[in-house]
């Protein structure tokens, strides 16, 4: 009898396990390239995470994506394509550096609550 409580018990814990498992780290990926992300596009995060718990990088330009700007998902919308940080107009909140060292100065850009 035993026996058959510990076996359900090991059934319940993995069902649990896998109902309350991480969502997979699918979602937008970008390319990390300057033309994914053109001047008045929107981005979004990675599928699963939270605008406040997750803190886009310049480093972790691959984990969002292009997104239109009616995307209820947005968070962030490109502004200007510069050379150098430096150069973003005032008004900017985030640069990130694209893997072909372009520089996107972007302003939060989220749906109304």
């Amino acid at each position: 009898m035993s026996e058959a409580i510990t076996s359900a018990a090991a059934v319940a814990a993995t069902v649990l396990a896998v109902g309350l498992a991480a969502p997979a780290t699918a979602g937008p990926r970008s390319s990390g390239m300057a033309a994914e992300f053109p001047v008045g596009m929107c981005m979004t995060t990675q599928v699963g995470f939270s605008p406040t718990s997750y803190y886009v990088n310049n480093y972790d330009i691959i984990n969002v994506g292009a997104v239109p700007c009616t995307d209820p998902d947005r968070r962030y919308r490109v502004t200007q394509h510069v050379q150098h940080q430096v150069d973003c107009a005032s008004g900017t909140q985030n640069t990130y550096v694209t893997r072909d060292l372009v520089v996107l100065c972007v302003v939060q850009d989220t749906a109304p609550a």
